[in-house]
């Protein structure tokens, strides 16, 4: 099964204050693989993180994120799938594990980062999981 799709759906409020809270905009994401759809919540700046997905290639180290993972396979060997989270989305990437392990028995790699700069073993993770 291969990831066919990645759609975003931004959700704001009417107006958008400078208040540190998070909750004024949020981005929603569906994937569709083998049939399947899937939905989940980006816990990033929604429009950086759309810009991310879709901008073209700048140079060789900066490519768009939609090359990383349209196309990929999401069925293939034990741990073949990365879960790369960062910051408060420990706790929803690890209940995503649980599901993909208990629905579809897919078993999954797991990283949490903390902080920039990232260090080698981010980039061993992803290469692990590409």
């Amino acid at each position: 099964m291969k990831i066919e799709a990645v759609d975003f759906f931004y959700l704001s409020m009417p107006e958008v204050t400078t208040e540190g809270d998070g909750s004024q905009d949020a981005l929603l994401v569906r994937v569709a693989a083998g049939g399947y759809i899937g939905w989940g919540e980006c816990e990033a700046s929604p429009l950086v993180s759309i810009a991310a997905f879709v901008c073209p290639m700048s140079h060789g180290a900066c490519r768009p994120v939609a090359a990383s993972v349209l196309g990929q396979r999401i069925d293939g060997p034990e741990g073949s799938i990365g879960v790369l989270c960062c910051g408060t989305s420990r706790y929803a990437s690890q209940e995503c594990q649980a599901q993909l392990a208990a629905e579809y028995a897919t078993e999954t790699g797991y990283m949490r980062v903390k902080a920039f700069p990232f260090g080698d073993e981010v980039t061993e993770f992803i290469d692990r999981h590409s």
